[in-house]
């Protein structure tokens, strides 16, 4: 059964490093799955999660309330443009006009660009938000319940640092201990 353990002890020996507790990939795995499910999908930490997102989005909005309304004049001045830039256009392909085909490609990129910062900001709504987080969560728990190594990489991908455990003896049993660090966030 493939298992964890300290690498200086399995490689060394117990001159090197005196932990030699193993624990079972299988165990460890679905302990890890399970603490995570616990702690970090709790109700709780869900609701907390989910208040502290609303509340960033409610402050931004708060804070930027005519941004849509410049956004969408200027989506309409760069429509405006584009359409000018289109009739000067001839239809032949001729190379004589690369720097306007440049300029009409960069309008229309600026213009998506200022089309999806609308969008971003049509997150006005708590209830879509909300569903659409509680959605992600309920995404992550189907994945820690039903695909280990897919679990694996992907909170590889979400975690800071790796998991680092500690054999304890609880009770006469040798366990594992899952440190849980806090981490600041980042917004």
């Amino acid at each position: 059964m493939p298992h964890y353990g300290c690498i200086s002890y399995s490689k060394r020996g117990a001159t090197v490093c005196t932990k030699n507790h193993r624990v079972q990939v299988a165990d460890l795995d679905e302990e890890i799955i399970h603490a995570i499910t616990r702690k970090v999908l709790s109700p709780e930490a869900v609701d907390y999660v989910l208040k502290k997102a609303l509340d960033i989005v409610t402050d931004k909005l708060r804070t930027t309330p005519n941004r849509r309304l410049k956004l969408e004049k200027q989506v309409a001045n760069e429509r405006k443009t584009l359409n000018q830039l289109l009739r000067l256009l001839p239809e032949s392909e001729d190379d004589g006009f690369a720097e306007l085909k440049q300029a009409i490609n960069e309008r229309r990129l600026q213009t998506q660009s200022i089309e999806q910062e609308i969008s971003d900001l049509s997150v006005s709504l708590p209830s879509p938000l909300e569903e659409a987080m509680l959605g992600k969560i309920n995404d992550m728990k189907r994945l820690l319940n039903s695909d280990i190594p897919l679990a694996q990489r992907a909170l590889k991908e979400l975690l800071y640092e790796p998991i680092v455990v500690t054999p304890q003896l609880k009770k006469g049993e040798e366990r594992v201990e899952l440190p849980w660090k806090k981490r600041k966030p980042e917004y």
